[in-house]
Order: C-alpha cells, then sequence, then structure tokens
C-alpha cells in the first residue's frame, strides 16, 4: 500500500482547520441564530445562514479541489466536504434552537 505524502497530511489539515473560519466569516453567529428575539429576526437570519451556507460550502469545495489537485490524491477534498458538512448541522441546529427559544417564550419575541 503507498504511503500518503507530507504534502498531501499538510494540504488536509491546512483544508480542515481553514474552512470554519469560511463558515465564521460567511454565516450569522450561531449563538445570534440560537437568540433570535422575533419571527421576522428568525426569517432574516434564516436567509442569511442559507446564502452564508452556499457562499461558504462552494469555497470550501473550490479550496479543497486546488489542494487535492496539489496533493494528487483526494483527501484534502474529502476534509473539506466532512468539515463542512459537520459546520452546516452545527448552524442548522442553532437555528432551530433560536425557534425553539422563540415558541418557548410565546412565539412573538
Amino acid at each position: 500500500m503507498e504511503r500518503r505524502s507530507h504534502a498531501s497530511a499538510a494540504l488536509f489539515v491546512m483544508v480542515v482547520t481553514a474552512i470554519p473560519n469560511l463558515f465564521g466569516g460567511l454565516l450569522p453567529d450561531r449563538s445570534t441564530l440560537a437568540m433570535a428575539a422575533t419571527p421576522a429576526e428568525i426569517e432574516e437570519l434564516r436567509r442569511h445562514l442559507r446564502r452564508g451556507e452556499a457562499e461558504a460550502t462552494g469555497t470550501a469545495v473550490a479550496v479543497g479541489v486546488a489542494a487535492s489537485l496539489l496533493a494528487g490524491e483526494a483527501w484534502p477534498l474529502l476534509g473539506a466536504l466532512a468539515m463542512s458538512g459537520y459546520l452546516i448541522g452545527q448552524y442548522e441546529s442553532a437555528a432551530r434552537r433560536g425557534e425553539q427559544h422563540l415558541a418557548a417564550r410565546g412565539g412573538n419575541g
């Protein structure tokens, strides 16, 4: 079995650790999502969330493809996809908590 190159491993680590910064810069803060005060605020945050998820995932895939081309292996792209999936799950969970928080207060802020 062939060993992965040091460059491939380094690019994998670099990609996986860079993806959270992409998401953090393009999406609303998770604590903001979890503490939305009104239905209108939740709707606005959801729009920003969807747009940010698309932008961050697209950028993450592009970075993963570029790193995979440099490495000659798919591992950096797979890392980018896995980290993107994990972060989307975290942001979606925060948005659901915001909706539950609002519902617990009677739905009107």
